[in-house]
């Protein structure tokens, strides 16, 4: 009698496990995905979702994009992969399509999700921020991080809140190493693709997840980049403030100044390495270097950022050009960027 209640409590305690664990494996797989992106920031996280695509862990993946821009390499990517493609327009118009969809993933969509829309999820929206929340929260994460010659930067998963961005729960974060000669490309790439895994990884183990409240006291913001950004200030700026700002602007914008009322663009600059004696240079000064042939412009700090190559009235010019058309005739005192 005693060994039948035994072998009974056995079979009773293996049926609760298998349930258990049934349920801990439907939480965490089979789950249907709406993906919100528009750029190359997106197509990493995008790409993995679609290797994981008709898998255990996501069984449906459809896109939701802007169609109003011609070049959009996330709508490219899900045409080229077969992927469902919804118009953003479209869905925020009639969003019963997200009924359907256990996640809202959004990584760089550029657009400010109403709260119907991220109510309308089962398990409601993530979306991958390109730092480490609540730092520099706003548009240009990587940029801001650049300019400010952080050591470190990261990645953050977070749950999205309605009405404003970057402030909601954060899931997970990763930190990211920037070394002093990181342009805006490398370290863009690396994000987006370490935030594709982080991610990933957060839709594995989404239940387990004990969401972590932002402290606001701590939060930086890296807003949309103005013109205004771009401009170096030769008698406000080191050397080394104005190489950072064009490493995190690189391939996207030009640093830009004036010379003689015109609008300057430096297009490729580097930075010397040692101070120059005996030469009483006001910063903003202009000096062509004939060994180098690189123009040579005194910073706050004493040292001097070279020039190679810039653009004056929409013309480029190499620093050898612009020393034979503007600063020869010109006396030392005249030749001042602004």
């Amino acid at each position: 009698m005693i060994l039948r209640q035994i072998f009974k409590d056995r079979i009773l305690l293996r049926i609760s496990v298998c349930k258990n664990f049934a349920i801990i494996r439907n939480c965490s797989s089979h789950n249907k995905v709406l993906f919100f992106g528009t750029d190359n920031f997106s197509l990493p996280t995008l790409k993995i979702l679609s290797r994981n695509n008709n898998s255990e862990l996501i069984s449906r993946l459809e896109v939701v994009t802007s169609l109003k821009s011609i070049k959009n390499p996330v709508k490219q990517y899900a045409l080229e992969n077969q992927l469902k493609v919804h118009n953003w327009e479209d869905v925020k118009k009639d969003h019963r399509i997200c009924h359907s969809f256990d996640f809202g993933l959004v990584v760089s969509f550029g657009h400010l999700i109403p709260e119907y829309v991220i109510n309308s999820f089962k398990n409601g929206m993530l979306n991958v921020h390109a730092s480490l929340l609540p730092k520099y929260r706003g548009a240009s994460p990587i940029i801001y991080a650049l300019k400010d010659h952080q050591n470190v930067t990261g990645v953050t998963v977070m749950k999205i809140e309605p009405a404003k961005f970057d402030v909601g729960d954060i899931l997970a974060k990763k930190e990211v190493s920037i070394c002093d000669n990181t342009f805006m490309p490398e370290l863009h790439d690396k994000l987006a693709n370490v935030g594709a895994e982080l991610l990933l990884d957060c839709i594995k183990g989404f239940h387990n997840i004990k969401p972590i409240k932002q402290d606001n006291s701590k939060a930086s913001y890296a807003p949309k980049i103005t013109n205004e950004f771009c401009k170096v200030r030769w008698k406000e700026m080191t050397a080394m403030q104005i190489f950072d700002l064009y490493r995190s602007l690189y391939s996207f914008k030009n640093l830009t100044t004036t010379f003689r009322n015109e609008q300057v663009k430096l297009l490729e600059i580097s930075r010397t390495s040692s101070f120059v004696q005996n030469e009483d240079r006001i910063a903003g000064q202009i000096k062509f270097c004939w060994k180098s042939k690189k123009l040579l412009v005194r910073c706050v700090d004493g040292l001097d950022i070279e020039i190679n190559k810039l653009s004056i009235s929409k013309k480029v010019m190499t620093a050898k050009d612009f020393n034979n058309g503007f600063l020869r005739k010109r006396t030392e005192l005249e030749n001042i960027f602004e």
